[in-house]
């Protein structure tokens, strides 16, 4: 039986969770719809971004870079403190929902994980059915998206050696090792992270 591993990530999670925390407290403006940024400190100009939202990055705005560079590129920016006791929350609901549809899950990060897709196969017709439900799913539960390939062109299949040395932020996914028709399903940014630090 083919083994099927999907890679799973909040979308700009940061600034998806602190504008669903804004918008429960009232505010009527949601910060994934206007340029604004996570990150630093807005009155001292001090830091670098996080996270942006979509409205932010057709300015240019890339995550890493100074604020003060940020603002430079969009007056108008907002921003936004990082509030990480709200985002391990967050993070905690997301990986107990996604264990509840299967506990085979490998978390990266606060935001991202690798779900082993393969035991629970045989309740859906496909991997993009089950990314489309696990997606819906998850905006609908929780308020926010997140990237699960849903189609062929998106599905691309990863030798599991691949994640070697991957320096990932578990250590326990830099030792996966399988057989060599193990394929694992990424969306196409994660590559970067998987192959900056394999030896060619």
């Amino acid at each position: 039986m083919e083994t099927i591993i999907f890679h799973i990530d909040v979308n700009s999670a940061y600034l998806s969770w602190s504008s669903l925390k804004n918008l429960a407290e009232g505010n009527k403006i949601d910060l994934r719809t206007i340029p604004a940024i996570i990150g630093g400190d807005m009155e001292r100009r001090h830091g670098v971004v996080l996270a942006k939202s979509i409205p932010a990055k057709k300015y240019g705005i890339t995550t890493g870079e100074p604020i003060i560079n940020a603002m430079r590129k969009c007056p108008s920016l907002v921003v936004e403190a990082p509030d990480h006791a709200l985002y391990h929350e967050k993070s905690q609901l997301l990986m107990n929902h996604l264990s509840e549809i299967c506990p085979e899950i490998e978390q990266l990060s606060v935001d991202e994980c690798f779900m082993d897709f393969t035991p629970i196969q045989n309740r859906f017709s496909s991997p993009e059915e089950a990314a489309r439900i696990i997606k819906d799913q998850i905006r609908d539960t929780f308020g926010f998206t997140v990237n699960l390939p849903t189609s062929h062109r998106s599905f691309t299949p990863v030798p599991v050696s691949c994640l070697t040395n991957c320096g990932t932020a578990n250590p326990s996914v830099s030792s996966v090792s399988a057989p060599p028709n193990w394929q694992i399903f990424l969306h196409p940014h994660s590559f970067p992270c998987l192959i900056c630090h394999l030896k060619v």
